[in-house]
C-alpha cells in the first residue's frame, strides 16, 4: 500500500524526521510514502507558518530516493490549504515545481479553526456545522477550477473531506451521508468530473468511523479513483487502519486504491 499524505519538518506543526518516516514506512511494509507537507498560506493566527522551501524540499526528497530507490517509493507532494483570497498566490507559487502529488484541502471555514473548538459553541446544531463546513469545501473547489489556466496545476486528491469531525464535541459527532445527501453528491459529482481523488484520510477515523454509504454513493456516481493517507504527524501514524480501511473500500464495490507519480493516478489491487 501506498501513505499518500505524510507530513515532516517542512510542516510548521511537524517534527518528524523524513528519513525516520521512510524507515518507519519501509519496517511497516509500505510500497510507498508521499510527503505532503502544508502550504497554507494566510493561516488564522497562524500568518507566517505552514509555507516551506520548496527547493530545499526537494533537495532531500532527492538525497532520500537515491539513499533508498530499491526499498520503497518516495514521492514528493503538497498539501495545499484552499481559502477563496489566497487561491491566486497558491497556484503561484507551486506552478514551477514538479510534485508528484497534490492534495487540495479546506481547513478553514469563513477564517475560524474547528481544531479550537469554537466553532461549535453557541448551540450550533451538528447538521448546521457540517454543512457550513460542506459549503466551504465545495466554494473552495469551484473557485479553485474556476479559471484554472494550462500553467496552473489541478489537485489529484481533495483532502478529508470530512476534516470537521475530528473537532467536533457532539454527542454523536459521525459524519452522515443521509444528513448531507445532496451536498456530498454535488461535491463528489465534482471531483468525479474532474477526475480528482477521493482521499481517504485514516487519522479522521481515530475519532469517529467512515459511513461507508459515502463510497458507496461516490461509486454510484461513477467514482473510481481513491487515496489512502494516514496524515501523520508522527512515525507511530504512518499507514494507520489501512488494511481495516482498504477492506472498507473492497467491501463497497472497489477493487483498487491509487497512488501517483508524475501526477498521473497509478492503480494497485487491494
Amino acid at each position: 500500500m501506498y501513505d499518500m499524505h505524510v507530513h515532516s519538518g517542512y510542516s510548521s506543526d511537524c517534527r518528524l524526521d523524513m528519513e525516520k518516516a521512510v524507515l518507519c514506512a519501509i519496517q511497516k511494509g509500505l510500497s510507498g510514502i508521499a510527503f505532503t507537507d502544508h502550504l497554507d498560506i494566510d493561516y488564522t493566527d497562524h500568518e507566517n507558518e505552514f509555507q516551506y522551501d520548496f527547493n530545499d524540499y526537494f533537495g532531500r526528497i532527492d538525497l532520500l530516493r537515491r539513499k533508498y530507490s530499491t526499498e520503497i517509493d518516495i514521492l514528493s507532494g503538497v498539501e495545499i490549504g484552499v481559502q477563496p483570497h489566497v487561491i491566486a498566490e497558491t497556484k503561484a507559487r507551486i506552478k514551477d515545481f514538479d510534485f508528484d502529488f497534490i492534495i487540495g484541502s479546506t481547513h478553514l471555514i469563513k477564517r475560524r479553526d474547528p481544531y479550537y473548538g469554537s466553532y461549535f459553541s453557541d448551540g450550533v446544531s451538528k447538521v448546521d456545522a457540517y454543512g457550513e463546513y460542506l459549503d466551504e469545501l465545495f466554494g473552495n473547489l469551484m473557485l479553485y477550477y474556476s479559471d484554472l489556466s494550462d500553467d496552473d496545476k489541478p489537485f489529484c486528491a481533495m483532502g478529508h473531506f470530512d476534516y470537521i469531525v475530528r473537532y467536533a464535541h457532539f454527542d454523536d459527532s459521525r459524519f452522515l451521508y443521509s444528513d448531507h445527501a445532496d451536498k456530498v453528491d454535488d461535491i463528489f459529482r465534482f471531483i468525479i468530473e474532474r477526475d480528482i481523488a477521493l482521499e481517504i484520510n485514516t487519522s479522521t477515523y481515530l475519532r469517529q468511523p467512515l459511513d461507508l454509504r459515502m463510497l458507496t454513493r461516490y461509486k454510484e456516481l461513477g467514482g473510481r479513483l481513491i487515496t489512502l493517507g494516514s496524515d501523520a504527524h508522527s512515525d507511530d501514524r504512518l499507514g494507520v487502519n489501512f488494511r481495516k480501511y482498504a477492506d472498507c473500500v473492497r467491501s463497497c464495490g472497489f477493487d483498487r486504491l491509487y497512488y501517483y507519480k508524475d501526477m498521473t493516478p497509478l492503480p494497485y489491487d487491494i
